[in-house]
């Protein structure tokens, strides 16, 4: 997560943090036209999954990534450093979905439903689903 915070400091990325909720957040994509990292949150005290998310901004924000992290596992900083520098090297959105392991496999697919060849970085656990 370090990396990520540092870029949001020195370069001005966007970071959207994303909670569980059903709730639209498509504008949160659109204004202002900078390169962000959006943050999943969907592994507080459980992992409620793609579903639970409202299904046409989720839909948006897979169309406008060119990358993505589900990390199911403890925080992988590669995978965080990988998804930063991103926007901020190539100005690539990405997203990071932070998750629990009986849901890495929804993610995967509701991503990969956007974008078939979306690059993704998968950290699970050991006997993770994916």
């Amino acid at each position: 997560m370090l990396p990520l915070l540092h870029a949001v400091r020195d370069n001005g990325l966007r970071l959207i943090i994303l909670p569980q909720t059903g709730e639209p957040f498509l504008k949160a994509l659109t204004e202002p036209a900078r390169p962000f990292v959006a943050l999943i949150a969907d592994d507080t005290d459980r992992a409620v999954g793609p579903g639970h998310y409202h299904q046409n901004s989720l839909r948006h924000l897979a169309s406008v990534i060119g990358g993505g992290a589900v990390v199911s596992s403890a925080p992988l900083v590669d995978a965080y450093a990988a998804m930063t520098m991103m926007p901020v090297v190539f100005g690539v959105n990405t997203v990071i979905v932070e998750t629990r392991p009986e849901q890495e496999i929804p993610w995967i697919n509701a991503l990969r439903a956007v974008q078939p060849e979306l690059p993704l970085i998968v950290a699970t656990v050991h006997g993770g689903h994916a």
